[in-house]
């Protein structure tokens, strides 16, 4: 394993527990969280563990304050709710709006690069690799947004998926696991490959 994969699994080691000890109920919200306590906590340094905690502020459950410090987010469950059918919509109608302008080659390319690696990162053409698979699913949906050619929708895109739970990718690590999420995995992958065709009118 290179420096950089085992960097890598470090961080996604600290994101999964941390994401775990957070909707667990280990802080409460608004609680001032430690790094030092909790890099001891989870046996890890605390560089991957900041590395975490950024990627967990872009989904919405912790915060920087100004002293540099990391608090907990407050939000309810109708938050995470709202938040993610507000991704939804935006998300369908930058599908919508790609299809009525047209989208470029190069990105139609770019699509089927994602979607094709996505295969492959399911097992689908050889080995498995879900690590991959998080960062590709992302890649996706930030494309969706792109071929709109709408910065506004770009925009407010990002800022739905920085709410609480709101990020494609919020409910991946950590279920990797377990059988019947990857079954839900494949039937969401299904529904890229044909919201792609059919928003885009067959052209990827």
């Amino acid at each position: 394993m290179t420096k950089d994969s085992r960097s890598t699994n470090l961080s996604m080691k600290a994101l999964a527990e941390t994401r775990s000890l957070i909707l667990g109920g280990a802080f409460a919200p608004g609680e001032r969280v430690s790094e030092p306590l909790l890099a001891q906590r989870l046996h890890i340094s605390r560089t991957p563990l900041r590395e975490a905690l950024a990627m967990l502020a872009q989904e919405g459950l912790v915060e920087r304050q100004a002293s540099g410090r990391w608090q907990v987010c407050s939000y309810t469950i109708q938050d995470i709710t709202d938040a993610i059918e507000v991704r939804g919509t935006l998300e369908g109608l930058a599908a919508r709006t790609a299809a009525e302008r047209g989208v470029s080659q190069s990105m139609l390319s770019a699509c089927r690069r994602t979607l094709t690696g996505l295969d492959a990162s399911m097992g689908l053409s050889g080995p498995d690799n879900f690590e991959l698979y998080v960062q590709l699913n992302a890649e996706f949906h930030s494309w969706m947004a792109e071929a709109s050619g709408s910065q506004i929708l770009i925009r407010e895109v990002d800022r739905v998926c920085r709410m609480p739970l709101a990020s494609p990718s919020s409910f991946l690590t950590g279920q990797e696991d377990s059988a019947a999420f990857r079954k839900s995995l494949l039937i969401a992958h299904h529904h890229h490959w044909t919201a792609s065709m059919q928003g885009l009118r067959g052209k990827i």
